[in-house]
């Protein structure tokens, strides 16, 4: 009976290193360069194969651990934020999409119950020493990276080609944060030699977030610490265990990040957006999305200009939201524009920036309520628990939950794989209290969803592959080949990209560029899947131009401009179509409504051939001999009438309005 138990215990030991290994040391560590998204399919489908391998040796685990009271109530919360997105399930788009938005929501559960059901799974001195290798990996990588940088080039700055395994460097800092707790644990728990190893982690982590200026994840730094370090000092004072850790270990490395925050450009960072913040707050978007005005391009803009529109979503459908994975393809649906980059079209959003109204705008507020009560239920038990002396470091838990909270104000820490992990590791150590025989339902639970979502995931970790190879053909100008890249991929479990644009489109566009006659039946089928994706509408537009349907053109092309009224393609075939029809006065308006560029021969063509049938018709009905020689002269100079074009676009002008104030017309 007692070699049994050794048995036992050597294979929970086992299990437990192995599990804390795949964590800390593998995982965060796993991508492919060559995706879209780099590390979030891969990271997906690892951790849906390590809840497998853990479910699966729990199945034959003959003591299985009963989840705690607590476990339950939290149990109870998280089947009532299910509930919640499911009802907005019949609102959903693209069902593939609304497929994996629901999984995604529900993985990171099945991962925590799953732990809640093992016998030595959560061991906390493991993941503590672990973490602090993780660090010195990413802080290894990070820097090679910088280093490479200001070797290669001349100007250099620290911006999202700063990407480690994480895809840019935002990711890198909300993970940063979160592995915060497992250092302080290592600090305070630790024996000598790990407290070193621990502290110098802390101080590597919290120059790397300092180095790396997210301000999400400097606010997310530095709020929580000011909120609860007071606290966190009285309960230390009294320790036993470490009376003098507060001076030895913890102020050293507050010091370094106060000088850090400092010297590096943090401070300035973060006053100069909220200084930019504080401009856009009564900001009427409706008026500015139709400027094109550098002062907007910045990611404050973008971010208000997103919530902006998320909060009008949520309005139309406050109780059940708008519909899983509906964001991306209807948050243009309230205008995009103000700033050169988001006039072009080209830039796509996958998420408003804040996960909050993320799920308040697709699932409703129930369901943002439910989300909400998860995460102070687990603050209110760590609270509960802060007087115990191993739950002293649940103060730094909720500092990391607080952390989590605020870094989701500003970016989407729930939708990336190594940030929500982290976190429910520490859902995990808050909630593990259970000890006795419990059931094995709540493991074939999370076994069966997670072989579902696995099958899901491989299906379209396939397709993104395609994907990538296509986007790749793309831009070597390879159509027909790329056109056949397109084709191997599963429209059904895979119908748009990370970008929301959807894969019709791209094969209209590669049919088009191939020369084939089918594009227009792609782009509709796009239109559906996406009803306003600038682009597809523009494209649709072109399409029906090119048939000489001017009206059916006109009618997707204006579509187009009222979600972006610079959009820049909309505007040169709006003006072609007016030409085509004979309104030239209309055509100028559109074109000039534009900056031509002048290095772009096809846009200045466009703009002379139309100013120049618009002098013939001018000419034929105007007798002001003077308005007409200046007309003439701006046929022959084009520079001229470029400038009469910037002027135009800068300042808002009416086109023919500036042209009869600079040729003098006195008629």
């Amino acid at each position: 009976m007692k070699a049994e138990n050794v048995k036992i215990n050597s294979f929970e030991e086992k299990r437990s290193w192995i599990f804390a290994g795949f964590i800390f040391l593998l995982f965060p560590f796993i991508f492919n360069p060559f995706l879209q998204d780099q590390d979030f399919l891969p990271k997906n489908i690892a951790l849906c194969i390590s809840i497998i391998i853990v479910g699966l040796s729990l199945i034959f685990d003959k003591n299985p651990i009963a989840l705690s009271k607590n476990a339950k109530y939290f149990f109870l919360l998280f089947v009532v934020f299910i509930i919640s997105t499911i009802l907005s399930s019949h609102k959903i788009v693209n069902i593939d999409e609304g497929y994996s938005a629901f999984f995604m929501n529900i993985l990171p559960f099945l991962l925590l119950f799953t732990m809640l059901k093992s016998k030595g799974l959560i061991d906390l001195n493991k993941w503590a020493i672990l973490s602090c290798y993780s660090i010195f990996i990413l802080f290894t990588i990070v820097l090679g990276q910088i280093i490479f940088g200001y070797i290669t080039e001349d100007d250099f700055i620290i911006n999202f080609s700063i990407r480690a395994t994480l895809s840019n460097k935002n990711f890198i800092s909300e993970a940063l944060i979160l592995y915060l707790p497992f250092n302080f644990y290592g600090i305070v728990f630790g024996d000598h030699k790990r407290k070193k190893v621990a502290l110098i982690a802390l101080v590597l982590n919290i120059s790397l977030i300092l180095i790396l200026q997210t301000s999400s994840a400097l606010l997310a730094l530095f709020i929580p610490l000011l909120l609860f370090f007071p606290i966190y000092q009285k309960l230390y004072s009294t320790s036993s265990v470490l009376p003098k850790i507060k001076l030895k270990y913890i102020l050293p490395a507050i010091t370094l990040g106060i000088v850090l925050f400092f010297i590096t450009g943090s401070k300035t960072r973060v006053a100069g957006k909220i200084q930019i913040a504080q401009n856009y707050i009564s900001t009427d978007f409706t008026k500015i999305i139709a400027e094109d005005d550098s002062s907007n391009m910045n990611s404050v803009y973008e971010r208000f200009l997103l919530w902006n529109n998320s909060y009008k979503l949520f309005l139309e459908n406050p109780i059940t939201g708008m519909g899983l994975s509906n964001w991306r393809i209807l948050y243009s649906k309230y205008g995009i524009g103000g700033a050169y980059y988001l006039n072009s079209g080209v830039m796509h959003f996958e998420h408003p920036h804040n996960e909050l109204l993320l799920l308040l705008s697709e699932s409703g507020i129930i369901s943002l309520l439910a989300f909400l009560s998860m995460f102070g239920y687990i603050i209110l038990i760590a609270w509960k628990k802060r007087k115990t002396e191993t739950g002293k470091i649940n103060i730094i838990f909720i500092t990391s939950i607080l952390g989590f909270l605020i870094m989701a104000l500003f970016g989407y820490p729930y939708h990336r794989p190594l940030s929500i992990t982290l976190l429910i590791l520490i859902f995990a150590s808050v909630l593990s209290t259970g000890e006795s025989k419990g059931s094995k339902w709540p493991v074939y639970f999370a076994l069966l969803l997670s072989i579902v979502f696995l099958r899901f995931l491989l299906i379209k970790y396939s397709n993104t592959e395609h994907m990538a190879n296509a986007l790749l053909l793309q831009s070597k100008g390879r159509f027909e080949p790329m056109l056949k890249e397109l084709r191997q991929i599963d429209i059904k479990h895979y119908s748009i990209d990370g970008t929301g644009t959807p894969i019709n489109w791209y094969i209209g566009f590669a049919n088009f560029y191939s020369g084939g006659d089918s594009a227009l039946h792609y782009f509709m089928e796009a239109e559906k899947q996406n009803p306003y994706h600038v682009q597809i509408l523009s494209d649709i537009g072109a399409s029906y131009e090119n048939l000489g349907n001017h009206h059916k053109a006109l009618e997707y092309l204006n579509r187009a401009i009222a979600i972006t009224p610079r959009f820049r393609e909309a505007r040169l075939n709006c003006s072609i179509a007016y030409f085509n029809m004979g309104e030239l006065e209309k055509a100028l308006e559109n074109i000039n409504v534009i900056s031509i560029n002048p290095s772009s021969e096809n846009e200045c063509v466009i703009l002379q051939t139309i100013f120049s049938k618009y002098v013939i018709q001018e000419s034929n009905f105007k007798q002001n001999s003077v308005y007409l020689q200046c007309l003439n002269r701006l046929t022959q100079n084009n520079a001229e009438l470029l400038k009469l074009n910037i002027e135009c676009s800068k300042n808002n002008l009416n086109f023919i309005a500036l042209l009869n104030s600079h040729c003098g017309n006195l008629n």
